[in-house]
């Protein structure tokens, strides 16, 4: 049983192993995003005044060779994506993958995600890694995580998520992928953006979708399916320290997003060996629900009607999933609000 000390609830002293396993899972990822790229960094510098130096020179030889890579390439390993840790890392919160319709290899499709979160968990889960058993539901379609782009800057992480799959969410690179040859593509673009963080409060789902107009340009334009996905409960993973109201608050991050295209992560969660504070997630369920393809005619040149009229359909549909599974995956009370 957990006990207290000065305020602190602390985790037991025992605990199962495969907890302590999910555990160090959610506790690589949090360093492989935010801490690898600068250590790798540091270790290259420090390498540097080494005798192996030339080692540094073949690495940035081989950076500024692959610099590209992240916009147009084919580059993926299934064992990277297969490997136990993620298993456990889905298994920490948990992450469930919800499948409600069969999805055909014949097209290429875009998984529209929503929320965003705080640091989109389940998006990760289930589109960079096979810990949710995409694979399983969804055996012929290949999916990839799109991106921000200051991803793939940093040495060894750029590495790492390019052989998970993801890839730069620019319009060059989706249409790359949706305009292969080979069908069974799928890219999943979290739509409501790093401005989403802002709204990322517990029990509530505050998307940003109405200005969000150009997944559905490159959908017509390459006739890719439209999927809608809702991951119910990945907004309460984090407690938010950001008042709902606060106008000041939200100018800051805003300016803050405007700058390095991300907010700054003011949240909490738990510890690795106590509950009351830190920056682990809390262990809170989260359902990812992926909805009915909405099939698209292709048209290169689609009029601002043809996008107008395709948005006001994905609009529903979203609503109609949101309401079909809320009571089932997330508080009845859970608000639904699109901007």
């Amino acid at each position: 049983m957990p006990f207290s000390m000065f305020g602190i609830e602390f985790a037991p002293l025992r605990i199962p192993l495969e907890r302590r396993k999910q555990t160090a899972a959610v506790l690589y990822y949090w360093t492989e995003f935010f801490l690898t790229g600068p250590l790798m960094i540091m270790f290259l510098l420090y390498l540097y005044t080494t005798r192996f130096y030339h080692l540094v020179y073949l690495y940035l030889i081989w950076y500024i060779y692959d610099f590209q890579s992240f916009r147009k390439s084919d580059r993926r390993s299934e064992w990277l994506r297969k490997l136990n840790i993620w298993k456990h890392f889905a298994n920490y919160f948990p992450i469930k993958l919800v499948k409600t319709a069969e999805i055909s290899p014949d097209k290429n499709y875009i998984f529209a995600c929503h929320p965003h979160g705080y640091l989109s968990v389940s998006h990760f889960a289930n589109f960079m890694t096979d810990g949710t058993y995409f694979s399983d539901k969804y055996p012929d379609i290949k999916p990839h995580l799109m991106t921000l782009n200051f991803q793939f800057l940093m040495p060894l992480h750029r590495e790492i998520i390019l052989f998970s799959g993801a890839r730069s969410a620019s319009a060059s690179s989706i249409e790359y992928i949706l305009r292969k040859k080979e069908k069974g593509n799928a890219v999943a673009i979290v739509i409501g953006g790093a401005r989403e963080v802002l709204d990322a409060i517990p029990n509530k789902m505050i998307l940003i979708l109405s200005r969000r107009k150009g997944f559905i340009r490159l959908a017509i334009k390459t006739g890719a399916s439209l999927v809608p996905v809702i991951s119910f409960g990945e907004n309460d993973i984090f407690e938010p320290t950001i008042r709902e109201n606060s106008w000041l608050q939200k100018k800051i991050q805003e300016f803050f997003i405007k700058l390095f295209t991300f907010p700054l992560p003011i949240f909490f969660g738990r510890g690795i060996f106590q509950y009351t504070f830190g920056l682990l997630p809390f262990r809170r369920k989260i359902t990812t629900v992926v909805g009915k393809p909405i099939d698209v005619l292709q048209n290169e040149n689609p009029s601002k009607n043809d996008i107008d009229d395709l948005h006001q359909r994905y609009h529903q549909e979203l609503i109609k999933l949101f309401e079909e599974h809320k009571a089932k995956y997330s508080d009845s009370d859970t608000i639904l609000k699109i901007r």
